[in-house]
């Protein structure tokens, strides 16, 4: 059985809260005139998956990169997120439960509930459908029937579930494949988020119509994840409500799926449900940014600390705490066209080098000559160290050093792979191998794929880039706990980020690279960075 998903949206009826002294924990929403409207006090998220099974149906390998994908979403909109894999009927029960017990009984807080895994539909004796969610020991109803109803969870238990929570608002989402059909909906649209927030409302999303299957590959959550994170604030107030979230979701699904998912959306028919809407508050972008004397914008990084390397290789160990002052670095990786400017400016000779071609490296390749790399707005490659430091020399910048850099490509998010997240794939960034949203063999436009948490691109993938640092194989454990500069000297520099040509375990934030300052090859590029800012 394959997967649909069904987000139903509780919204109680409350009167507005008065603003506390300590407002730290809150989060506001505002209406035009600057009005505090509502408020939440704390924000709690249980993601249940499940991605193996025991009692007839098949593993769904797709839910367990689902779930950290939701879970990075959620966390990014200040919920705190509780996760519980492969649960039976008992336990998945008690998670409920214990978590509405628990979190559920404060007015200004809001709950989300998150359900990914097999759903089931059952037509009932008086022709209403019915959905089920299904933990991982409920029996395949092909099967055996009986085994499926005593551990399969139907939509009137979650309901109970639902009435039983006293927190202004919450929210039921079911990534599984079951219909939605039992729910009579109409689509209501308040007219001010003022409106939305006071008013109660029970919503439906759905993946796709009654008769409709959705591949484990889930192109709905991916595009549920897009739409929180700003792309369904179609009226771009700072604002994401349920009914906007629904029409992105209907007009992106059905062209991502070629027309096979048609999502629905909509509000119980119920005069006194049917009036309010979810609201999620879009992230605010703080970033301050600068020109700099080539175009290029910067992205200041703020002064502190950070968690640097990993315990994957022996020259990423030990984790250690880092602290760093300020500094500017390149929102994007230095282009041909910015490169070509200095070049032209001081009579530099153009790039060439080496290209891997047919499985090995060839001397002679010179990438302003190749319809695959000349591209304004692609990544110059073939700069050796020596190119790179004379760029930024010449340009008034530098090379960033190695904690820097990754300090900036972690983007603010502590102990994870890549600057997203724990999961890459090739909607993510350009790697070996084509896919998704890359669609590139070798370098892509810079820009190309979504930024990290500072507004950063290509901080995985595309070009390895320079840094200024000598590299030592073990430099982690003796290095200084402020603004460490590197080895004192060596025989190579620190590359960083991977590039078209490298697998994906390569482009994690942590992995280390490194080349004779000399190396001239069509996957290294740079970016820079500015001087120190005082904290």
């Amino acid at each position: 059985m394959k997967r649909l998903t069904l987000l139903l949206c509780l919204m109680l009826a409350l009167p507005l809260l008065i603003q506390a002294d300590d407002e730290r924990g809150f989060i506001k929403i505002k209406d035009k005139a600057g009005k505090d409207v509502c408020l939440y006090e704390n924000s709690y998220a249980l993601i249940i998956g499940v991605s193996k099974y025991t009692n007839g149906w098949p593993d769904l390998p797709g839910v367990k990169k689902d779930v950290p994908r939701v879970e990075e979403a959620l966390k990014k909109q200040g919920f705190k997120v509780f996760v519980i894999e492969n649960p039976t009927y008992d336990q998945m029960e008690q998670e409920f439960k214990s978590f509405i017990n628990k979190y559920g009984r404060k007015p200004d807080d809001r709950l989300l509930f998150y359900f990914s895994g097999h759903g089931h539909t059952i037509k009932l004796a008086d022709g209403r459908e019915m959905g089920y969610i299904v933990p991982a020991d409920s029996a395949n109803p092909n099967i055996d029937p009986n085994g499926f109803f005593d551990k399969a969870m139907d939509m009137h238990q979650i309901e109970t579930y639902a009435k039983q929570i006293q927190s202004k608002h919450a929210l039921f989402m079911f990534d599984s494949c079951f219909s939605g059909s039992i729910f009579d909906i109409s689509r209501a649209i308040p007219d001010n988020i003022s409106y939305k927030t006071a008013k109660p409302v029970r919503q439906i999303i759905t993946a796709g119509a009654a008769d409709e299957t959705v591949p484990d590959n889930s192109i709905f959550c991916r595009q549920f994840i897009e739409g929180l994170n700003g792309d369904a604030d179609t009226d771009k107030d700072g604002y994401v409500t349920g009914v906007e979230l629904g029409e992105f979701l209907q007009k992106t699904v059905i062209n991502y799926s070629k027309k096979a998912q048609n999502p629905q959306y909509g509000k119980i028919k119920d005069p006194d449900l049917d009036k309010g809407d979810f609201v999620f508050q879009m992230p605010k972008n703080e970033l301050t940014t600068i020109i700099g004397k080539d175009g290029a914008e910067m992205v200041l990084i703020p002064a502190g600390e950070f968690q640097m390397g990993s315990n994957e290789s022996s020259n990423e160990k030990p984790v250690h705490t880092v602290y760093l002052d300020a500094f500017y670095i390149d929102k994007y990786e230095v282009t041909n066209a910015q490169y070509r400017k200095f070049v032209k400016a001081i009579g530099r000779k153009e790039p060439d080098g080496y290209s891997f071609v047919n499985g090995t490296w060839q001397n002679g390749f010179k990438p302003w000559s190749d319809s695959n790399f000349k591209g304004d707005n692609q990544p110059v490659v073939c700069v050796s160290w020596n190119d790179a430091k004379a760029y930024a020399d010449w340009i008034g910048k530098r090379l960033p050093t190695e904690a820097e850099w990754e300090k900036a490509a972690r983007g603010g998010l502590v102990g994870k792979k890549y600057p997203w997240g724990d999961i890459l794939t090739h909607d993510d960034a350009n790697y070996t191998g084509t896919g998704g949203k890359d669609i590139w063999t070798f370098t892509s436009p810079v820009g190309s794929f979504k930024p990290n948490g500072y507004g950063l691109y290509d901080m995985a993938g595309n070009v390895w880039e320079w840094c200024a640092d000598w590299y030592g194989s073990n430099y982690h454990a003796t290095s200084p706990k402020s603004n460490p500069a590197g080895s004192a000297s060596g025989s190579s520099r620190v590359l960083r980020g991977g590039s078209w040509l490298d697998n994906d375990d390569r482009l994690r934030v942590a992995f280390r690279n490194d080349s004779g300052p000399p190396a001239l090859y069509g996957i290294i590029g740079f970016r820079c960075a500015g001087l120190p800012v005082a904290p």
